[in-house]
């Protein structure tokens, strides 16, 4: 696979992340969704206000927790960080990008700045840097792309064709919740907000020696009672390029109901370049 075509690969794993912002003050998830572990309280089912699709013992209903996720979000603002990694078994890492997203209300407006490296297949020692940033209103969708220290590229795109659009993370949350079994640790208190830590149990080991299949290993997430997951990690074995890889996926929203989107400096230059309005 060529360099060009590995970028698309990472960029298209984050956007199946979650479509996102360029925002300075984000940051990306930690590695654990929770850093406290004695701060979570044990389940206490008769007090708790469960998510949809949770109860005591797990998720029941993953289409009504990642349902509820995407719905609750679509009528707010918010913004969101997406990583993903692509290491080999040893921890060499192969390419790596960060996605930011910042989404209006309705998410009719919306920014995603990714950024991102990659091995260089020319040369094992290099690395290729990257960074694509989009903006997007109801009728327009400008595109600022650079490549390792190159000037930037702009370009527009028609709305109604571009693929880009925030989906909450609704198929990533999907497919780990519909994984295999899982079990709810209790509660942990998030910036005044009770969040409920859910993680899975996983039917068989990450050994190197293993089946390679995509198969979720691993996750934990932290959701509030209307559904969002605020924070989410995921670790799975795969392939890229014919070699055995690890990619981890974490997910963090933020800054709910208090999230506004900026036209980027470069919009006009974008629109007098207008070079492409067909699909992306």
């Amino acid at each position: 696979m060529k360099r060009t075509l590995l970028i698309a690969v990472v960029v298209a794993g984050l956007a199946a992340c979650g479509a996102l912002s360029s925002a300075a003050t984000l940051t990306p998830a930690a590695a654990s969704t929770d850093s406290a572990e004695s701060a979570i309280s044990p389940p206490q089912a008769n007090e708790t206000a469960f998510p949809p699709g949770v109860n005591e013992s797990g998720v029941t209903g993953p289409l009504a927790l990642a349902t509820a996720h995407r719905e609750t979000l679509g009528n707010t603002s918010y913004a969101a960080v997406t990583t993903i990694t692509f290491q080999r078994p040893n921890g060499t890492v192969v390419a790596e990008a960060t996605t930011i997203t910042r989404v209006e209300s309705g998410g009719e407006s919306f920014s995603v700045a990714t950024t991102g490296s990659q091995s260089n297949a020319s040369a094992p020692l290099g690395v290729d840097h990257y960074r694509s940033e989009r903006w997007v209103n109801e009728t327009t969708v400008v595109v600022a792309d650079t490549l390792r220290s190159e000037e930037p590229t702009y370009r527009q795109v028609n709305r109604e064709n571009s693929l880009t659009g925030p989906d909450a993370n609704w198929e990533l949350l999907y497919g780990a919740f519909g994984t295999g079994e899982t079990i709810y640790v209790g509660q942990v208190e998030r910036g005044g907000t009770t969040l409920h830590k859910i993680v899975s149990t996983p039917s068989r080991t990450e050994a190197t020696d293993g089946p390679v299949d995509g198969t979720t290993y691993d996750f934990s997430a932290l959701v509030d009672s209307e559904g969002v997951v605020h924070n989410f990690q995921t670790t799975q074995r795969s392939t890229l390029e014919g070699e055995t890889v690890v990619v981890t996926r974490t997910m963090r929203i933020t800054e709910i109901g208090n999230t506004t989107v900026e036209r980027p400096d470069w919009y006009e230059q974008a629109v007098e370049n207008d070079t492409e309005t067909a699909s992306e």
